[in-house]
């Protein structure tokens, strides 16, 4: 059970991003490169947490990787990353190693969502442990899943099918996806 500081520095955090998002997101969203942008800011944020393209991603060997979702169940269940594992944002570290240490042994550790907020704060909070026990490398999905999309990469649905379904988390971040008519929630 993680302490009421724990917890409380959690909120925070997660309070304190989304609220820059949401504040810079009301600009960034209006211009070409709004997600390049949105990223830009999450990186300001969490300058310690690593991120890769999704070139180098794709490139990384499957054995070697493992890839956490960081999206709420509906947004997964229209389209994720093959082979991704839903996981809630809001993780303990100690209850992220207690369930996925031992997996993580190793492998390069990817997490994502949809633009890398929630995922970047929850990489930011576990790295240091999952580094310290053995896992090979830590990094958030640069762009998130909305990137991924945009770029016309392979995602499933829910039934492991491929789709090029994309949830659009709400309608102000929707305006994020490039190929608006495979919007579905």
């Amino acid at each position: 059970m993680p302490s009421t500081r724990t917890g409380l520095k959690i909120g925070a955090s997660l309070g304190a991003l989304v609220a820059a998002a949401l504040l810079a997101g009301l600009w960034f969203v209006q211009s070409d490169d709004a997600l390049a942008k949105v990223h830009q800011g999450i990186v300001h944020q969490f300058p310690e947490v690593e991120h890769i393209s999704a070139d180098e991603f794709a490139r990384l060997e499957p054995e070697a990787t493992i890839v956490f979702d960081t999206r709420e169940p509906s947004e997964f269940a229209v389209s994720h990353i093959d082979g991704a594992i839903r996981i809630d944002p809001e993780m303990t570290p100690d209850d992220f190693l207690d369930e996925f240490g031992e997996m993580t042994l190793g492998k390069t550790v990817v997490f994502y969502c949809s633009v890398g907020a929630r995922s970047t704060a929850l990489a930011n909070r576990v790295q240091d442990d999952l580094l310290l026990d053995g896992s090979e490398k830590v990094a958030n999905l640069e762009n998130g899943l909305f990137g991924w999309h945009n770029g016309a990469l392979p995602l499933v649905d829910d039934a492991q099918k491929p789709t090029e379904a994309i949830h659009p988390f709400d309608s102000f971040w929707g305006r994020l996806i490039e190929r608006k008519s495979l919007i579905q929630e």
